[in-house]
């Protein structure tokens, strides 16, 4: 809490506030070029303001991290970030308006890359044990019924599902479906070389 003292000028008779002490909030790092993480002094909770100091997300949160993959480029560049918000031990997100689009209720919230390190547009979400697709747009691509979300040595969205491996094809943020197993390429291929044959001993097996 910011101390004021009241001091008395003779001359005017008159009480001026003058305020000492800690500020009220602390600037800890830049969140995109028009936004920065701020930490209230008096509770340690974190918040967003812009660059003239409005505050854009109220520092409620015992955490805030940025997502997505441009948070440093101008604001017409910068569609794909998004803020991933922490409380009592649960996740949520909140959009660079100040908009909360999801209150902490999640377990998990990462970025879908290789150790964290390859940004994309996705996010994998887990509630309850079960993972879920999501837009760094604001959008829930999937429903919680994933074992597992990761990207594959070509980054194809990969899911596991039952037990089972699947590619994910979302295109233009619409969930395309899972029913393309890994190795369905591999059988294709495989059921093309072997069809000529399989006529060849059909016509010949023929009375």
């Amino acid at each position: 809490m910011q101390k004021v003292i009241l001091i008395s000028v003779l001359i005017l008779n008159i009480l001026l506030p003058v305020a000492f002490g800690e500020p009220p909030q602390t600037i800890m790092k830049q969140a995109t070029i028009e936004h920065y993480i701020i930490k209230n002094n008096d509770n340690n909770k974190y918040g967003i303001i812009d660059k003239s100091n409005k505050i854009i997300i109220q520092p409620v949160y015992d955490e805030i991290k940025t997502e997505g993959e441009t948070s440093y480029l101008p604001k017409k560049y910068y569609e794909k970030v998004i803020f991933r918000t922490k409380l009592n031990n649960k996740y949520g997100l909140a959009d660079t308006n100040g908009k909360i689009l999801y209150e902490p209720q999640f377990d998990e919230i990462s970025r879908l890359g290789h150790n964290n390190v390859t940004q994309t547009r996705y996010l994998k979400v887990k509630k309850n044990s079960k993972y879920a697709l999501f837009d760094i747009k604001e959008k829930e691509l999937s429903d919680f019924i994933f074992d597992e979300i990761s990207l594959n040595s070509i980054d194809e969205i990969q899911v596991v599902k039952d037990g089972k491996k699947y590619l994910l094809y979302p295109a233009k943020g619409i969930l395309k479906g899972v029913g393309i197993v890994l190795f369905a390429p591999v059988a294709l291929v495989c059921g093309l070389i072997l069809a000529p044959f399989a006529l060849i001993s059909l016509f010949f097996s023929s009375p």
